[in-house]
């Protein structure tokens, strides 16, 4: 039995609707899919955002925290840095020619 003009049209019809389902369905779901991957990467890059600047907080409360503490260190002991704040003065036994305390 041969095919009729009317069962051609039929499939090429179906042909093309198929492909241009396929097409059409392929550019719905690309762009799905961008618009998807486009909030996924904003909440991504949100959290990262977030997370990025609470460790920066923490990293200035952290560093002055320890730069308070070296200050009461210091203020509590002068030596601490390693310089003699005394080292500049003067020694009082330096012009006297016998020791006062010597027995």
């Amino acid at each position: 039995m041969a095919p009729t003009t009317k069962t051609v049209f039929a499939v090429i019809l179906l042909a093309v609707g198929a492909v241009a389902g396929g097409a059409i369905g392929f550019s719905y779901g690309k762009i799905q899919g961008e618009d998807m991957g486009r909030v996924a990467g904003y909440a991504e890059g949100r959290s990262v955002g977030v997370a990025e600047e609470k460790a920066r907080v923490q990293a200035e409360a952290d560093a002055a925290i320890r730069a308070a503490e070296a200050e009461a260190a210091k203020a509590a002991n002068p030596f601490i840095d390693g310089t003699n704040p005394f080292a500049e003065t003067a020694n009082p036994f330096e012009s006297v020619k016998i020791n006062p305390f010597a027995q």
